[in-house]
């Protein structure tokens, strides 16, 4: 089943989503606005969902092929959620999140303990307003019905870069986006919303859940990531040195999240973005992956989705380096990091 859980997870993905809800606000007359105004009245139109359920349809097509998914998705505010696909489901209510294998029997319980100030379900409308403007050009291309509901059409297209684009089907009521088309990286994705019912006063039922009979459980302590603006105040929460760079090929740092044992570096240009994952909790590294020598240690270079990665060890934390860049411009970086 796909991460769509934490958001944070997938930022430009997400960002690209809340962008196409902003613009409907600028397109339905809002352009003398100021971008304060602007994210009040999406905070309203927001703030009206207070459940919503739907069969979620998703194509990803790429250099490494075609993945089709389908999951039928819950949510009810705050922090309740149901996903559930041919494999496997995943309920939450809150505090706890049950996820179930279905085919080996085996569920992995989570404690959460979601919080307003710990969730990544936070959102600063404001910022990615003046974002929207300054870095895309939108075009309303009309209107459509989608699953029942009178929805804008618009096209998204980043100022610098001409052939990536994203089209949207957005609800004219909640500003929701039902249906997405993008492309980016060489791989394109397509996700649609069916069936779509918002408000319906979705019982708490469905965010409870009691492993099946004879299935194994196992239970994971799971804490959600603290996000900090500096590396400095990060490293009073992680348990190792958080490794940065001094070479960010024109990137700049714009959050740190951690846990006691991983820290989440992203960067930024304004329109991509660079991350750089440590961890003293080591991950397979991809076997068609290239091993490359940087300042006299193995690491591994390939491609994911279209992505660049790199990975290295260093000082017993093991460092994922992701973006949009050529192979030699992530080497400088990992040489860099101290």
């Amino acid at each position: 089943m796909a991460n769509f859980i934490y958001p944070e997870q997938n930022t430009a993905h997400m960002k690209r989503l809340l962008i196409a809800l902003l613009v409907v606000s600028v397109l339905a007359g809002c352009v003398q606005m100021s971008a304060e105004e602007i994210a009040k009245k999406m905070q309203e139109k927001e703030e009206k969902i207070q459940d919503l359920r739907a069969e979620v349809y998703v194509v990803s097509e790429g250099p490494m092929g075609k993945m089709e998914m389908n999951y039928t998705y819950i949510f009810k505010k705050p922090y309740k959620l149901y996903m559930e696909d041919e494999n496997s489901i995943a309920v939450s209510n809150g505090s706890v999140m049950w996820s179930y294998d279905k085919k080996n029997n085996k569920v992995v319980v989570f404690e959460m303990n979601m919080t307003k100030e710990s969730t990544p379900l936070k959102f600063d409308y404001t910022t990615l307003i003046k974002e929207m403007l300054e870095y895309y050009d939108v075009e309303l291309l009309g209107e459509e019905k989608v699953s029942g509901r009178d929805c804008f059409v618009l096209n998204l297209k980043p100022k610098n870069d001409r052939e990536n684009a994203t089209k949207m089907w957005v609800d004219k009521e909640f500003w929701f986006p039902i249906r997405v088309e993008t492309s980016f990286g060489g791989i394109k994705m397509y996700i649609e919303y069916r069936n779509l019912s918002f408000n319906t006063g979705v019982d708490d039922s469905f965010f409870e859940f009691k492993p099946p009979e004879g299935a194994e459980v196992e239970k994971f302590d799971f804490k959600l990531p603290k996000t900090y603006e500096s590396v400095e105040e990060a490293q009073k929460e992680a348990s190792f040195k958080i490794l940065v760079p001094s070479y960010t090929a024109g990137y700049e740092l714009k959050s740190v999240s951690v846990t006691n044992d991983s820290a989440f570096l992203t960067y930024s240009d304004g329109e991509k973005a660079l991350t750089i994952l440590e961890s003293t909790e080591k991950s397979e590294v991809p076997k068609d992956f290239e091993e490359v020598e940087i300042n006299g240690e193995k690491a591994y270079y390939g491609e994911i989705f279209g992505a660049s990665v790199l990975y290295i060890e260093k000082n017993g934390v093991q460092v994922s380096i992701s973006g949009e860049l050529p192979k030699d411009e992530l080497i400088k970086i990992a040489e860099s990091l101290s």
